[in-house]
């Protein structure tokens, strides 16, 4: 009877008792050179130590004289002393894990975090659970505290006649009562205070760094008007794909929010994209970086339109008065830039006035230009030439004049700094180009000008 037990109960356990046994073995058979070197490679993890080790080693070592002093005393009734055995111990376990479950914070903004990155909250059912089981088991416990001896001998009894009431059965069955469950709980209680709750700490803070980096890779620095998504890759992409799976209406906080619209924005869900920077903006308006990828969605949602370029323009003007431009200098010269573009597609003089003015605001200061800096300062001054010109009889020619070279200057200016912009050229000021906006018309007025023509020749196929 007892080899089959043993045989049995190998086989069956065979597996767990390897994957818990084998690194104890190496760990007390490794040889001091090999525990310096774990050690070593230990330094700097403040939760590798030794405690979960000795905890593991002395419980299973408890546990198996406790089994073993059960099937030793039941000899003839090994199996039925194994499992109340096996019950009481799965009994303690049970009660050790609902003292031993930690709580979840669900509410990060409740928790004082109003702009936490993306991240998806575990489900806290369990915890909630066994709570409520902890609190009746205590008390209960106190109610009924002077009833405990007498019940643990009335359960030992019942024990006791299963086993055949032989000698010693008594006392094995109380042992038994009291042993198995106290094992139980302790190793349950200890393992999953040091091991199991760590490892759902840590679980939770690699979904944390998840929802950083997501946030981070969707939120493009260089983003424009009219390149939003410039420099966006293949993996920012399949990134922003994965953020708009959670739905809006489930997110709480300006940067969950903020992070989602980045992503429909990344995928060109304009009017998405739109809903999402209007709904985070309200919850954080301060922020200067998030009036410009508002501004950006609602440019390619709906910008060329001249009611929404005035919402451009306002957003825009708003994000320049909260940067700090000698901390972020760059965000405060892509805001200068796209809020001359922006104002670009406003009615005239007004557009030209106001573009005029930010962009030599923006050119002759210490902050960073770009060749389209230059590309639009173009087009601010060809429009303003463009009026000059229809309104002859009343137009100073200085003023003409001077409206003119500057064209040409900027237009050098930007070309010589990136000469791929022949492009945007050709398409502002050739009416015949392919597939033009209409409103794309700044530099129309110098369709024919020679000098202009000499440096931004008329569109033509590629030879």
């Amino acid at each position: 009877m007892w080899p089959a037990v043993a045989v049995s109960l190998g086989w069956i356990f065979r597996r767990p008792l390897a994957a818990l046994i084998a690194p104890l073995w190496s760990r007390w058979n490794e040889s001091p050179s090999d525990a310096r070197i774990r050690k070593s490679k230990r330094l700097g993890d403040p939760d590798a130590d030794d405690t979960l080790f000795v905890v593991l080693s002395i419980g299973l070592g408890i546990t198996i004289v406790g089994f073993g002093a059960v099937l030793f005393q039941t000899w003839n009734s090994a199996w039925i002393g194994l499992l109340w055995a096996l019950s009481l111990y799965a009994l303690g376990v049970f009660v050790g894990f609902l003292f031993s479950v930690s709580r979840v914070v669900e509410n990060t903004a409740a928790a004082g975090n109003v702009t936490s990155p993306l991240r998806y909250l575990p489900n806290t059912g369990l915890e909630q659970i066994a709570d409520w089981l902890t609190k009746i088991i205590v008390g209960l416990s106190l109610v009924e505290l002077k009833k405990i001896p007498s019940v643990i001998l009335s359960f030992s009894a019942v024990i006791s006649a299963s086993l055949g009431n032989g000698d010693g059965t008594k006392g094995l069955a109380y042992a038994m009562v009291v042993f198995f469950p106290i094992v139980g709980f302790l190793g349950m209680y200890l393992s999953t205070r040091l091991y199991l709750n760590q490892g759902m700490r840590k679980a939770d803070d690699r979904e944390q760094q998840i929802g950083n980096a997501a946030g981070a890779a969707v939120n493009n620095s260089n983003t424009s008007l009219m390149n939003p998504n410039l420099g966006v890759t293949e993996a920012v992409s399949d990134t922003a794909s994965d953020i708009v799976r959670i739905p809006l209406e489930k997110l709480n906080t300006a940067g969950d929010i903020a992070a989602w619209s980045r992503a429909q924005s990344v995928l060109r869900d304009w009017p998405l994209a739109v809903q999402g920077f209007k709904k985070a903006v309200a919850l954080n308006p301060l922020d200067p970086k998030l009036r410009l990828d508002y501004a950006v969605a609602l440019f390619n949602n709906e910008g060329r339109s001249e009611r929404v370029s005035q919402q451009i323009v306002d957003e825009l003007e708003v994000g320049l008065k909260l940067v700090d431009a000698s901390k972020e200098p760059e965000l405060a010269s892509r805001l200068q830039e796209n809020l001359v573009l922006a104002s670009l597609y406003m009615p005239p003089p007004e557009s030209f006035r106001k573009a005029i003015v930010v962009v030599d605001q923006l050119v002759h200061s210490p902050l960073p230009k770009r060749a389209t800096t230059y590309f639009y300062a173009a087009c601010a001054y060809g429009q303003k030439f463009a009026y000059l010109g229809k309104e002859s009889s009343s137009t100073d020619p200085h003023d003409l004049a001077t409206a003119r070279q500057k064209v040409l200057d900027y237009t050098r200016k930007a070309l010589d700094l990136d000469p791929s912009l022949l492009r945007a050229f050709q398409r502002v000021s050739d009416p015949n180009y392919p597939n033009k906006v209409k409103r794309d018309n700044d530099l129309e007025a110098f369709d024919d000008d020679m000098e202009f023509r000499s440096i931004v020749p008329k569109y033509g196929p590629p030879v």
